[in-house]
Protein backbone atom coordinates (compact mmCIF):
# COMPACT_ATOMS: atom_id res chain seq x y z
CA UNK A 1 0.00 0.00 0.00
CA UNK A 2 1.05 3.50 -1.17
CA UNK A 3 0.78 6.19 1.60
CA UNK A 4 -0.31 9.77 0.98
CA UNK A 5 2.16 12.41 1.84
CA UNK A 6 4.00 12.47 5.18
CA UNK A 7 2.27 15.95 6.16
CA UNK A 8 -1.49 14.73 5.30
CA UNK A 9 -1.17 11.36 7.17
CA UNK A 10 -0.18 13.21 10.40
CA UNK A 11 -2.27 15.85 10.42
CA UNK A 12 -4.98 13.40 10.22
CA UNK A 13 -3.74 11.09 12.62
CA UNK A 14 -2.79 13.47 15.29
CA UNK A 15 -6.42 15.07 14.22
CA UNK A 16 -8.21 11.37 15.00
CA UNK A 17 -6.12 10.51 18.09
CA UNK A 18 -6.45 13.97 20.14
CA UNK A 19 -10.33 14.72 19.22
CA UNK A 20 -8.94 18.12 17.40
CA UNK A 21 -9.61 16.86 13.32
CA UNK A 22 -12.61 20.27 13.65
CA UNK A 23 -9.90 22.67 14.80
CA UNK A 24 -7.24 21.98 12.33
CA UNK A 25 -6.76 23.16 8.73
CA UNK A 26 -4.69 20.84 6.21
CA UNK A 27 -2.03 22.98 4.10
CA UNK A 28 -1.24 21.23 1.24
CA UNK A 29 2.30 22.13 -0.33
CA UNK A 30 3.56 21.41 -3.82
CA UNK A 31 6.96 19.13 -2.12
CA UNK A 32 5.06 16.89 -0.34
CA UNK A 33 3.54 16.23 -3.99
CA UNK A 34 6.58 15.52 -5.92
CA UNK A 35 7.74 13.42 -2.68
CA UNK A 36 8.41 9.77 -3.43
CA UNK A 37 5.91 7.75 -1.61
CA UNK A 38 6.39 5.13 0.52
CA UNK A 39 5.49 1.80 0.53
CA UNK A 40 3.96 -0.81 3.42
CA UNK A 41 5.24 -4.16 2.76
CA UNK A 42 4.58 -7.92 4.95
CA UNK A 43 7.62 -9.67 5.36
CA UNK A 44 7.75 -13.17 7.04
CA UNK A 45 10.02 -14.41 9.06
CA UNK A 46 12.60 -17.34 7.77
CA UNK A 47 11.44 -18.73 10.98
CA UNK A 48 7.36 -18.67 10.83
CA UNK A 49 6.37 -22.25 12.01
CA UNK A 50 3.21 -22.09 9.10
CA UNK A 51 4.61 -19.66 5.78
CA UNK A 52 1.73 -20.42 3.98
CA UNK A 53 -0.63 -18.87 6.56
CA UNK A 54 1.41 -16.16 6.90
CA UNK A 55 1.25 -15.64 3.20
CA UNK A 56 -2.09 -16.44 3.04
CA UNK A 57 -2.59 -13.71 5.08
CA UNK A 58 -0.34 -10.89 3.25
CA UNK A 59 -2.51 -11.94 -0.03
CA UNK A 60 -5.66 -11.05 2.06
CA UNK A 61 -4.55 -7.76 2.87
CA UNK A 62 -3.09 -6.51 -0.23
CA UNK A 63 -6.22 -8.06 -2.03
CA UNK A 64 -9.00 -5.70 -3.30
CA UNK A 65 -12.06 -5.79 -1.34
CA UNK A 66 -10.55 -7.17 1.27
CA UNK A 67 -7.48 -5.47 3.27
CA UNK A 68 -7.05 -2.86 0.88
CA UNK A 69 -10.80 -1.62 1.87
CA UNK A 70 -9.47 -1.13 5.72
CA UNK A 71 -6.11 0.57 4.48
CA UNK A 72 -8.07 2.70 1.95
CA UNK A 73 -10.21 3.91 5.22
CA UNK A 74 -7.32 5.03 6.92
CA UNK A 75 -6.15 7.46 4.03
CA UNK A 76 -3.72 4.60 2.90
CA UNK A 77 -3.89 4.84 -1.10
CA UNK A 78 -4.26 0.82 -2.62
CA UNK A 79 -1.81 -0.60 -5.60
CA UNK A 80 -3.08 -3.26 -7.19
CA UNK A 81 -3.01 -6.75 -5.34
CA UNK A 82 -4.28 -10.40 -6.53
CA UNK A 83 -7.72 -10.71 -6.63
CA UNK A 84 -8.89 -12.77 -3.10
CA UNK A 85 -8.84 -16.53 -3.29
CA UNK A 86 -7.87 -18.85 -0.16
CA UNK A 87 -5.94 -21.02 -2.22
CA UNK A 88 -5.26 -19.58 -5.95
CA UNK A 89 -4.30 -22.02 -8.68
CA UNK A 90 -1.56 -20.74 -11.14
CA UNK A 91 -1.24 -22.35 -14.28
CA UNK A 92 2.11 -22.21 -16.36
CA UNK A 93 3.00 -23.74 -19.72
CA UNK A 94 6.41 -25.01 -20.47
CA UNK A 95 8.63 -27.03 -23.06
CA UNK A 96 9.22 -30.61 -21.98
CA UNK A 97 12.56 -29.97 -21.81
CA UNK A 98 12.53 -27.82 -19.07
CA UNK A 99 10.65 -29.97 -16.64
CA UNK A 100 14.17 -31.22 -14.98
CA UNK A 101 14.85 -27.85 -13.75
CA UNK A 102 11.67 -26.18 -12.95
CA UNK A 103 10.10 -29.64 -10.96
CA UNK A 104 11.09 -29.02 -7.94
CA UNK A 105 11.21 -25.02 -7.22
CA UNK A 106 7.71 -24.84 -8.26
CA UNK A 107 6.45 -27.88 -5.56
CA UNK A 108 8.69 -26.18 -2.94
CA UNK A 109 6.70 -22.80 -3.78
CA UNK A 110 3.54 -24.30 -4.25
CA UNK A 111 4.06 -26.16 -0.52
CA UNK A 112 5.49 -22.43 0.87
CA UNK A 113 2.46 -20.51 -0.44
CA UNK A 114 -0.32 -23.24 0.08
CA UNK A 115 -1.29 -22.71 -3.52
CA UNK A 116 -1.69 -25.18 -6.66
CA UNK A 117 0.40 -24.84 -9.52
CA UNK A 118 -0.70 -26.72 -12.43
CA UNK A 119 2.60 -27.19 -14.75
CA UNK A 120 1.23 -28.16 -18.80
CA UNK A 121 4.50 -29.85 -20.13
CA UNK A 122 4.92 -29.86 -24.52
CA UNK A 123 6.20 -29.48 -27.33
CA UNK A 124 6.38 -25.32 -27.78
CA UNK A 125 5.01 -25.41 -31.08
CA UNK A 126 1.78 -27.25 -29.35
CA UNK A 127 2.05 -24.69 -26.77
CA UNK A 128 1.86 -22.02 -29.01
CA UNK A 129 -1.05 -23.22 -30.84
CA UNK A 130 -3.21 -23.13 -27.59
CA UNK A 131 -2.24 -19.78 -26.81
CA UNK A 132 -2.90 -18.51 -30.17
CA UNK A 133 -6.80 -20.36 -29.93
CA UNK A 134 -7.15 -18.43 -26.73
CA UNK A 135 -5.71 -20.63 -23.75
CA UNK A 136 -3.71 -17.91 -22.16
CA UNK A 137 -1.77 -19.83 -18.90
CA UNK A 138 -0.72 -17.16 -16.08
CA UNK A 139 2.91 -17.37 -17.05
CA UNK A 140 5.08 -19.30 -19.76
CA UNK A 141 8.91 -20.97 -19.72
CA UNK A 142 9.77 -21.64 -23.25
CA UNK A 143 12.13 -24.06 -25.08
CA UNK A 144 13.54 -20.76 -26.94
CA UNK A 145 12.64 -17.40 -27.42
CA UNK A 146 11.83 -17.62 -30.85
CA UNK A 147 8.85 -19.82 -29.24
CA UNK A 148 7.39 -16.49 -27.37
CA UNK A 149 7.36 -13.97 -30.29
CA UNK A 150 3.83 -14.80 -32.25
CA UNK A 151 2.00 -14.52 -28.74
CA UNK A 152 4.27 -11.94 -26.73
CA UNK A 153 1.43 -9.64 -27.05
CA UNK A 154 -0.29 -11.40 -24.02
CA UNK A 155 2.58 -11.67 -21.92
CA UNK A 156 4.85 -8.35 -19.99
CA UNK A 157 8.94 -8.10 -20.28
CA UNK A 158 10.74 -11.18 -20.94
CA UNK A 159 13.32 -12.47 -18.45
CA UNK A 160 16.20 -14.64 -20.20
CA UNK A 161 16.91 -17.45 -17.68
CA UNK A 162 19.37 -19.93 -19.22
CA UNK A 163 20.32 -21.62 -22.56
CA UNK A 164 21.56 -25.05 -23.70
CA UNK A 165 23.32 -26.54 -26.53
CA UNK A 166 21.88 -28.90 -29.37
CA UNK A 167 23.60 -32.33 -29.80
CA UNK A 168 24.09 -35.35 -31.44
CA UNK A 169 23.67 -38.19 -30.26
CA UNK A 170 24.61 -41.91 -31.56
CA UNK A 171 24.45 -45.44 -30.02
CA UNK A 172 27.12 -46.18 -27.35
CA UNK A 173 30.73 -46.12 -29.35
CA UNK A 174 29.48 -44.02 -32.14
CA UNK A 175 29.04 -47.43 -34.89
CA UNK A 176 28.29 -45.29 -37.65
CA UNK A 177 31.15 -42.76 -37.08
CA UNK A 178 29.16 -39.52 -37.36
CA UNK A 179 30.80 -36.55 -35.99
CA UNK A 180 28.77 -33.57 -37.61
CA UNK A 181 25.79 -32.58 -39.15
CA UNK A 182 27.20 -33.57 -42.74
CA UNK A 183 27.35 -37.24 -41.71
CA UNK A 184 23.69 -37.27 -40.88
CA UNK A 185 23.26 -36.77 -44.77
CA UNK A 186 25.46 -39.81 -45.61
CA UNK A 187 23.19 -42.51 -47.56
CA UNK A 188 21.54 -45.56 -45.48
CA UNK A 189 22.07 -43.37 -42.33
CA UNK A 190 18.39 -43.84 -39.83
CA UNK A 191 17.95 -39.85 -38.15
CA UNK A 192 15.19 -38.96 -36.17
CA UNK A 193 14.64 -35.20 -35.13
CA UNK A 194 12.06 -32.93 -33.50
CA UNK A 195 8.88 -31.87 -35.30
CA UNK A 196 9.60 -28.25 -36.11
CA UNK A 197 5.70 -26.98 -36.43
CA UNK A 198 5.13 -28.96 -32.76
CA UNK A 199 8.51 -28.33 -30.73
CA UNK A 200 11.18 -25.32 -30.65
CA UNK A 201 13.85 -28.01 -31.58
CA UNK A 202 12.75 -29.48 -34.57
CA UNK A 203 12.18 -25.43 -35.58
CA UNK A 204 15.86 -24.85 -34.51
CA UNK A 205 17.23 -27.86 -36.04
CA UNK A 206 15.10 -27.58 -39.39
CA UNK A 207 16.87 -23.71 -39.80
CA UNK A 208 20.05 -24.80 -38.84
CA UNK A 209 20.04 -27.68 -41.42
CA UNK A 210 18.74 -25.26 -44.01
CA UNK A 211 21.47 -22.89 -43.42
CA UNK A 212 24.10 -25.22 -44.06
CA UNK A 213 22.48 -27.05 -47.31
CA UNK A 214 21.86 -30.07 -45.54
CA UNK A 215 18.42 -30.24 -45.17
CA UNK A 216 17.36 -32.09 -48.24
CA UNK A 217 20.40 -34.85 -47.42
CA UNK A 218 18.98 -35.39 -43.60
CA UNK A 219 15.55 -35.78 -44.48
CA UNK A 220 16.02 -37.98 -47.05
CA UNK A 221 17.36 -40.32 -43.96
CA UNK A 222 14.43 -39.45 -41.81
CA UNK A 223 12.56 -41.64 -39.93
CA UNK A 224 10.22 -39.82 -37.61
CA UNK A 225 9.88 -36.54 -35.98
CA UNK A 226 8.85 -35.77 -32.83
CA UNK A 227 7.22 -32.80 -30.30
CA UNK A 228 9.42 -33.63 -27.60
CA UNK A 229 12.94 -34.79 -27.47
CA UNK A 230 12.33 -38.00 -25.03
CA UNK A 231 11.26 -40.23 -28.31
CA UNK A 232 14.49 -39.22 -30.59
CA UNK A 233 17.00 -40.37 -27.52
CA UNK A 234 14.72 -43.81 -27.02
CA UNK A 235 14.59 -44.60 -30.60
CA UNK A 236 18.57 -43.83 -30.45
CA UNK A 237 19.14 -45.85 -27.28
CA UNK A 238 17.13 -49.02 -28.80
CA UNK A 239 18.66 -48.90 -32.50
CA UNK A 240 15.51 -47.99 -33.89
CA UNK A 241 18.03 -44.50 -35.24
CA UNK A 242 21.11 -44.42 -35.92
CA UNK A 243 21.28 -40.55 -34.98
CA UNK A 244 19.23 -37.73 -33.37
CA UNK A 245 19.80 -33.77 -32.98
CA UNK A 246 18.58 -33.31 -29.30
CA UNK A 247 18.98 -30.43 -26.37
CA UNK A 248 22.24 -31.57 -24.29
CA UNK A 249 19.94 -31.10 -21.33
CA UNK A 250 18.06 -34.54 -23.24
CA UNK A 251 21.31 -36.54 -22.46
CA UNK A 252 21.69 -35.91 -18.93
CA UNK A 253 19.80 -39.94 -17.61
CA UNK A 254 20.71 -41.15 -20.50
CA UNK A 255 24.79 -40.20 -20.83
CA UNK A 256 26.52 -43.53 -20.09
CA UNK A 257 24.46 -45.19 -22.49
CA UNK A 258 24.92 -42.97 -25.82
CA UNK A 259 27.53 -40.76 -27.34
CA UNK A 260 27.21 -37.48 -27.66
CA UNK A 261 28.58 -35.62 -30.48
CA UNK A 262 28.97 -31.71 -29.77
CA UNK A 263 27.48 -29.36 -32.42
CA UNK A 264 29.86 -26.72 -33.85
CA UNK A 265 28.12 -24.02 -34.57
CA UNK A 266 26.90 -20.16 -32.84
CA UNK A 267 23.35 -21.42 -33.77
CA UNK A 268 22.89 -24.47 -32.19
CA UNK A 269 21.97 -23.44 -29.00
CA UNK A 270 18.22 -22.47 -27.75
CA UNK A 271 17.52 -19.94 -24.98
CA UNK A 272 15.25 -19.70 -22.31
CA UNK A 273 12.91 -17.04 -21.53
CA UNK A 274 10.00 -16.66 -18.82
CA UNK A 275 7.06 -14.34 -19.50
CA UNK A 276 3.96 -13.53 -17.34
CA UNK A 277 0.73 -12.96 -18.51
CA UNK A 278 -1.12 -9.71 -18.89
CA UNK A 279 -4.33 -10.95 -18.11
CA UNK A 280 -3.76 -13.29 -14.90
CA UNK A 281 -5.54 -13.04 -11.96
CA UNK A 282 -2.43 -13.45 -9.72
CA UNK A 283 0.47 -11.16 -11.02
CA UNK A 284 1.79 -10.54 -7.80
CA UNK A 285 1.81 -14.54 -7.10
CA UNK A 286 3.39 -15.55 -10.39
CA UNK A 287 5.97 -12.77 -9.78
CA UNK A 288 7.19 -14.73 -6.59
CA UNK A 289 6.81 -17.91 -8.60
CA UNK A 290 9.58 -16.19 -11.10
CA UNK A 291 11.51 -15.00 -8.33
CA UNK A 292 11.75 -18.93 -6.77
CA UNK A 293 12.44 -20.01 -10.12
CA UNK A 294 15.97 -17.60 -10.34
CA UNK A 295 17.03 -18.05 -6.76
CA UNK A 296 20.68 -19.74 -5.91
CA UNK A 297 19.06 -23.18 -5.56
CA UNK A 298 17.40 -23.19 -8.66
CA UNK A 299 20.04 -22.09 -10.60
CA UNK A 300 22.26 -25.11 -9.16
CA UNK A 301 19.41 -27.38 -10.16
CA UNK A 302 19.33 -25.88 -14.03
CA UNK A 303 23.26 -26.56 -14.11
CA UNK A 304 23.05 -30.00 -12.78
CA UNK A 305 20.70 -30.75 -15.43
CA UNK A 306 22.21 -29.63 -18.38
CA UNK A 307 21.51 -25.84 -18.75
CA UNK A 308 23.79 -22.57 -18.49
CA UNK A 309 22.84 -20.02 -16.61
CA UNK A 310 22.41 -16.61 -18.15
CA UNK A 311 20.93 -14.10 -15.00
CA UNK A 312 23.58 -12.22 -13.93
CA UNK A 313 21.56 -11.24 -10.88
CA UNK A 314 19.71 -13.94 -8.60
CA UNK A 315 16.31 -12.35 -8.69
CA UNK A 316 14.71 -10.49 -11.51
Amino acid sequence: FKQKTAYEIGVRLVGSEMCIRDRVDIVPHPIFDRAEPQYVTLCILKTCEDPAGALRFGRYLAAPGKGQVEFSSRDYEPVNGDEWVERPQLELFSGSVNRPAIHDPFEEFRILEGVDINVIYNGCGNLVVQMKTGKIPDAYFACDSSFVTEVAVKFGESLTISEMSMVIITQKGNPKGIRSLADLGRPRLKVTLGHPQKSALGALTENLLKRKGLLAAVHANLVSESSTADVPVSQVQIGAADAAVVYEANTVESKDEIEIIPIDDPDAHAVQPFVISKGSRFPDLTARLRSALVSAISRKRFEMTGFRWLLEEKQP
